[in-house]
């Protein structure tokens, strides 16, 4: 082995799972140091991106208000196998995980990225703590606490409740190759954004930015990241009763918005990556309706900027009743909750079919794909 030059070496442990290098790092200094360092790290996420069948294997986080004491936040499946197999080993939770304040309070998916996940336990306006981890080696992150809103007392209910919601967004910034967590403040009593704050892992600490006063008065959905540097989320503006996409930049740390293509209306939307580009998967309740549309242009508001990529099957919803979409998988697996079943669909594209995985009878709270990934930031 010691003869083996770096470029086997390479070729070698990018194809080995992340918990397997982890445990070698420990037979030597050169293969601690070796696997280590930040080119190797990215060599085996790209490796892992890539590979078509680990990009088969999901993780559904149940919205059940409480999650189950002494269990995973998830169900782990691969969407090439049976729906009846389960790979819960496949992940192990570390020592330190909130799985008493997730019982105790319930948590809710902030979003994925690179195999990080990052999530919050509590409510959107009252949030205990926010957690970056990645289950691929077993590690978990609490985050700095984030700035307490004020309290108001609320004398029709006999209790206290927070006169502000937050939003939240979770990207890679590839200028400065940082993860960053967005938190917005939103007062929903005068319907206004109040304050932005921006942490960094590199950091490790919350931010202030400044931003304008053009924000929407909502944000509908979770913010789904590009990979490129930038968080996209549908926002409504009630005053002109439109929707739009609010756009943020995790480099230069601002803001910006998109519209929506001209023939779509503010019904069952979501925002999801679709061939490495955005997508807007547009679902009308009364038809069944399915339309996937992918920017194809520069980044804007121009017309053309949005195309119709295509129609799915109006079999989808017929065989399943109502649905609420999630997305696409990387293998372009369309996926979603199907409610009057209480079941996660998978949509394959090339055959047709739909396949049920898992009982989500207290619904769905999101879907996030698994990847391999050494990335951590201690």
């Amino acid at each position: 082995m010691e003869k083996l030059s770096e470029d086997v070496l390479n070729n070698i442990f990018i194809r080995l799972p992340a918990k397997q290098l982890v445990q070698m790092r420990r037979v030597c200094k050169p293969w601690n140091a070796f696997l280590s360092e930040s080119y190797f790290i990215k060599s085996h996420l790209n490796h892992s991106i890539r590979n078509k069948h680990n990009n088969e294997i999901v993780l559904a986080f149940n919205a059940a208000i409480r999650y189950r004491k002494h269990a995973l936040p998830c169900t782990v499946y691969d969407l090439s196998q049976s729906p009846d197999i389960k790979l819960n080993d496949l992940v192990k939770l570390p020592h330190n995980f909130p799985q008493s304040a997730l019982h105790e309070y319930g948590g809710h998916v902030i979003g994925s990225v690179n195999g990080l996940i990052c999530f919050y336990i509590g409510r959107y306006y009252d949030v205990k703590g926010i957690y970056i981890w990645n289950p691929s080696l077993s590690a978990v992150k609490l985050l700095p606490p984030i700035s307490e809103p004020l309290i108001q007392y609320d004398y029709k209910n006999n209790g206290l409740r927070s006169r502000y919601i937050f939003s939240f967004g979770f990207g890679f910034d590839p200028m400065t190759d940082d993860y960053k967590v967005l938190k917005i403040t939103h007062d929903r009593d005068k319907s206004v954004w109040l304050q932005v704050e921006v942490y960094s892992i590199k950091k490790d600490s919350w931010e202030f930015i400044i931003v304008d006063d053009s924000f929407p008065e909502d944000v509908v959905g979770i913010f789904v990241d590009d990979h490129d540097g930038h968080l996209y989320a549908l926002s409504y503006f009630k005053k002109n009763h439109i929707q739009k996409i609010v756009v943020f930049d995790l480099g230069v740390e601002s803001f910006r918005q998109m519209s929506l293509p001209d023939s779509v209306v503010a019904n069952c939307n979501i925002l999801g990556m679709l061939d490495g580009k955005l997508c807007l998967v547009s679902y009308t309740q009364h038809d069944g309706k399915l339309e996937v549309w992918v920017i194809m242009n520069e980044y804007g508001v121009a017309r053309d900027s949005w195309v119709k990529s295509h129609v799915l099957s109006n079999s989808i919803s017929k065989a399943c009743g109502d649905i609420i979409p999630f997305g696409f998988t990387s293998n372009n697996k369309f996926f979603f909750y199907a409610y009057s079943r209480g079941l996660l669909g998978v949509y394959d594209q090339e055959t047709y079919k739909v396949t049920y995985f898992g009982s989500f009878t207290s619904g769905l709270d999101e879907v996030v794909q698994y990847v391999d990934s050494l990335v951590w930031y201690s």
